[in-house]
């Protein structure tokens, strides 16, 4: 009888060692998990911040497009009065 509390003992103290790593291995993939969601918070901000630059880019290329039309326009019509 003392045989088979003894195996017991050793299996329930196996497989309290096997919980205990499983835990271990939970916590470290937790860390990962929470590691990788806080960079992809800061790829996100930085992506909020580079699309932001690119759009007032654009804005300033449009502009630049309008300011070189009337400077066209502008020349056009001076080479029209000397005509």
């Amino acid at each position: 009888m003392q045989g088979s509390v003894d195996a017991v003992n050793d299996r329930l103290g196996a497989m309290t060692h096997m919980v205990a790593a499983f835990s271990q291995q939970g916590f470290h993939l937790q860390a990962t998990i929470d590691a990788s969601r806080s960079q992809a918070a800061h790829s996100s901000s930085d992506l909020a911040r580079m699309l932001t630059s690119t759009a007032q880019i654009h804005e300033r290329m449009q502009e630049d497009g309008r300011h070189l039309e009337e400077i066209i326009r502008l020349s056009q019509y001076t080479e029209r009065q000397h005509v």
